[in-house]
């Protein structure tokens, strides 16, 4: 997934920025949704295809238990990007001080999908 987006930058970068939000969000209604995206688009398109191409090397899961801070995950369960199902990785190693939380009405945009939902999520986390 992350070469082709990479490629849609470089080649379809308005486009692919807006059709990008098409899939971003769950709830979101499309205006809001279009006005994010195009707030991206006064980033350098070399620096997205960048930050991008980086993206797809990452692989920390063999660094995982070296957290040693509290953590809370959020996953929209209507993620086109990162799997929901990444949720249940991080659930089934018990990791110390991870608390996982399943954002039924998101995508991978929770905090514009479900505001209040999230805020409530970091202030009983945080406080």
């Amino acid at each position: 997934m992350f070469d082709r987006l990479r490629a849609d930058l470089v080649e379809r970068w308005v486009s692919s920025q807006l059709e990008t939000a098409a899939i971003f969000y769950h709830q979101t209604d499309p205006a809001t949704a279009r006005w994010l995206a195009e707030q991206t688009l006064s980033m350098p398109v070399h620096v997205a295809e960048r930050y991008f191409a980086q993206l797809a090397g990452i692989d920390f899961r063999h660094r995982i238990n070296d957290v040693d801070l509290p953590v809370l995950a959020m996953w929209g369960m209507h993620d086109h990007f990162i799997d929901p199902q990444w949720a249940d990785w991080f659930e089934k190693r018990a990791l110390p001080g991870w608390r996982i939380e399943r954002l039924e009405h998101s995508g991978h945009g929770s905090m514009v999908d479900e505001p209040a939902r999230v805020a409530d999520l970091l202030q009983a986390f945080i406080g």
